[in-house]
């Protein structure tokens, strides 16, 4: 996604478009989270959006995109994945190597797995795996 589009989100929606982008970027789409958390910043050092309000709006967003992305792993699990994994190339093969990284290395990898872009969509889903087995 162009930093330019979401850039005139921001400045066409506020603090409700940061919100929604940090939704969307921590579920999945390819929205730039760390970049547009810069972005944030940078329109509170020039004063068009205030500091609270825009940690605030942040912290929700993601707080909910985690919250989402957990239900949908733990709820949907290999059965989303398996009917719609294909279309990501999310292969089996690639499913169980996660889930031999995560049996190796336990919960940490859930803690650190949330800040490597695009790991951290895939932990829930493995720690489900390991927990079904």
């Amino acid at each position: 996604m162009h930093l330019e589009l979401v850039q005139h989100w921001l400045d066409a929606y506020g603090y409700y478009a940061l919100f929604g982008s940090m939704v969307f970027g921590i579920v999945g789409l390819p929205i730039p989270d760390e970049t547009l958390l810069t972005l944030s910043g940078c329109l509170v050092l020039r004063g068009e959006f205030n500091f609270l309000p825009t940690c605030a709006s942040a912290l929700l967003g993601s707080a909910a995109g985690i919250t989402v992305s957990y239900v949908i792993g733990r709820f949907g699990g290999f059965y989303v994945v398996s009917r719609y994994g294909k279309k990501f190339h999310l292969t089996d093969e690639r499913l169980n190597t996660v889930n031999s990284w995560l049996t190796r290395m336990g919960k940490w990898t859930l803690a650190v797995g949330y800040f490597i872009p695009g790991i951290r969509h895939l932990t829930w889903l493995a720690r489900t795996r390991i927990a079904k087995s």
